[in-house]
């Protein structure tokens, strides 16, 4: 149990969301919006593994897009509701470019 889940206390309506991304390779472009913040958020060049949580309420619009660095590689990306997983998408080749989206 991490801290966030320690100190976590949720209200009606809230949600834990957690993103994840791993791969073969160990440089990832991701791009992300948090629930109902207004600003998308993009990181480049991270390293397998990333992690990403937020707490959003009900209704809230939330996606993840995920892209490899490097020919022949494979990227990953989970989203974890609540410590439930809701999605995995898998993707190999050339740069291989995934997304995931939906709403809590």
């Amino acid at each position: 149990m991490n801290l966030f889940q320690l100190f976590y206390r949720p209200k009606p309506g809230e949600h834990r969301i957690r993103y994840i991304v791993k791969g073969d390779a160990d440089d990832f472009n991701v791009t992300f919006k948090c629930g109902n913040c207004s600003e998308v958020k993009q990181e480049p060049h991270i390293h397998k593994g990333w992690k990403h949580t937020f707490v959003g309420r009900e209704g809230d619009y939330m996606y993840i897009l995920a892209q490899s660095n490097k020919p022949n590689s494979d990227v990953n990306i989970m989203v974890y509701e609540d410590g439930k997983l809701l999605e995995r998408i898998t993707k190999t080749g050339d740069y291989p470019l995934i997304q995931a989206s939906g709403t809590i």
